[in-house]
């Protein structure tokens, strides 16, 4: 072969080689302009549902409007989105969306039954409040996001609730003793207990998705113990937004979005 040869095949094997350099240099720019595009969407759409969320009634009382913030959430997200009002068209998107609340918290989900012609119809449903809820031999234990617990004797039925210093003088439990071990013990619960539902729905929606052959699959993802006890501190939304596609079937979008409420009072 001629060194003219070698240079031809060099010059095609070059060309080639940038050409899918810069197919992939332009996949990454548009990946990278969908992130910020689809992170920005999210984070604003969990400020404005969060401004919904709490309100402060007469200086004291909190008010908490899930309804109201979840709607204000889907209402953001589509604006930011560029679909407007389609909330049907993001629910699937969002498979999970909690509201933690001082006594529990709630979990909006995509629900699926057959209608009476038999086809397949979805709304997207509130759970019932989970409580923080934990038992032993003796008792039960339902934490807050405060201080405040709740205790029934299994033995006697008797119910105390307050503070654990308080009713650490009728329920022979150590940890309501000591504060630190106390704050420790009622983040376990509390991330137990929400992890637990959102495990939960999450493999009701695979089920769902296997059964019309999606190929997308929730999923839980590993978030950190500190992440999580950070999270639940405060009253607050944890928003799971999954599947958004991005163009040219490059893959798909994934964000977990954590937002704790601040008072906010109207008018």
């Amino acid at each position: 072969m001629k060194l003219t040869d070698f240079g031809i095949v060099f010059a095609c094997v070059f060309l080639c080689v940038c050409l899918v350099w810069g197919i992939n240099i332009v996949q990454l720019n548009t990946i990278s302009q969908t992130n910020r595009k689809y992170n920005q969407a999210i984070d604003n759409a969990v400020t404005d549902g969060l401004h919904m969320f709490v309100e402060l009634d007469s200086g004291e009382n909190l008010q908490f409007n899930v309804e109201e913030s979840k709607e204000q959430f889907f209402r953001t997200l589509g604006i930011n989105l560029n679909v407007g009002l389609e909330v049907d068209r993001l629910e699937e998107y969002v498979p999970v969306l909690c509201y933690l609340l001082p006594e529990g918290f709630y979990i909006y989900h995509n629900n699926y039954s057959l209608d009476k012609d038999g086809n397949m119809v979805r709304t997207y449903e509130r759970s019932d409040l989970y409580n923080y809820y934990m038992v032993d031999q003796y008792y039960e234990y339902c934490f807050t996001l405060s201080d405040e617990i709740w205790i029934r004797d299994k033995k006697t039925m008797e119910i105390y609730q307050g503070k654990p210093e308080e009713i650490a003088k009728y329920c022979n439990v150590d940890f309501l003793g000591n504060a630190n071990e106390f704050d420790n013990m009622k983040n376990s619960v509390v991330v137990e207990n929400v992890i637990d539902k959102l495990t939960y729905y999450a493999n009701e929606y695979n089920l769902y998705g296997e059964n019309i052959g999606a190929k997308y699959e929730f999923y839980v993802p590993q978030i950190s113990d500190a992440t999580w006890v950070r999270t639940i501190k405060n009253p607050g939304i944890i928003a799971f937004v999954q599947g958004l596609p991005y163009s040219g079937n490059l893959g798909c979008f994934n964000k977990v979005a954590f937002g704790g409420a601040r008072l906010y009072k109207k008018g």
